[in-house]
């Protein structure tokens, strides 16, 4: 970028004054045409990259500029003005990264809401849920998801201990022990069948039987389930 052609300052002795903290110099350089120049090239361009406001880069900068002038460090193959040119340049692109991606959560945010929002079809119209969930009311939602969850493993747990407690309690060698063994390890009833070559009607009956076994034992009423839908039932949670 070149620099501005105006003559209205010494830029090569303001700066390193202004860094020194000399009050004077600072306001000079900040009320100067050769720094105004310089902050409109730099904010026009950075507006343009980044799609943003170029007069609230220019007063990020400027305000930037009178608080933290001091970290400017001494040039060594630059001069002042290109030193601070530099700083400027780094000042606004930092900015216009931060405001970026601010902007892509504030919009991944609002597309979130919008794929989690309910939309129904009555009679032909869409009607989308008025109530946008916040973000406090989300983080609410999850830990009560993840409290479900734990809940949901300790019963799971539990279940599998009532069923191993009822199986192992069936007579040794006898064909419902066997059949509870491999219905535990998640065998399908016509696999359970052919291991065991005993009828599939009678591996259900059996399967039944363990099953209610196992509701008794966790004091659950009777009726829970049909007799084979409550064995399928308790192995999607016993099997491993």
């Amino acid at each position: 970028m070149k620099g501005p052609k105006t003559k209205d300052v010494d830029p090569e002795k303001l700066i390193p004054a202004a860094i020194g903290g000399k009050k004077k110099a600072l306001n000079s350089l900040m009320g100067s045409v050769w720094l105004l120049t310089v902050l409109l090239q730099i904010c026009e361009r950075a507006g343009r990259r980044f799609h943003l406001d170029e007069h609230e880069l220019r007063v990020f900068v400027e305000d930037k500029l009178r608080t933290k002038i001091r970290t400017i460090k001494t040039p060594t193959n630059k001069t002042w003005s290109d030193q601070l040119k530099a700083w400027c340049t780094t000042v606004v692109r930092n900015r216009g990264i931060a405001l970026i991606r601010a902007r892509q959560r504030r919009e991944a945010y609002r597309k979130r809401v919008l794929r989690e929002n309910v939309i129904s079809k009555i009679n032909g119209e869409e009607i989308m849920a008025s109530h946008v969930e916040t973000p406090l009311e989300d983080l609410m939602n999850k830990e009560q998801q993840r409290e479900r969850q734990r809940l949901d493993q300790r019963r799971k747990e539990e279940v599998r201990s009532t069923a191993a407690k009822v199986v192992n309690s069936l007579p040794a060698k006898s064909d419902e022990k066997k059949i509870g063994k491999l219905w535990l390890k998640g065998k399908s009833t016509r696999q359970i069948s052919r291991a065991t070559s005993v009828p599939v009607s009678n591996v259900y009956r059996i399967l039944a039987e363990i099953g209610k076994a196992i509701v008794a034992e966790m004091g659950a009423k009777e009726g829970v389930m049909e007799q084979p839908r409550l064995a399928a039932g308790l192995q999607k949670l016993v099997a491993p």
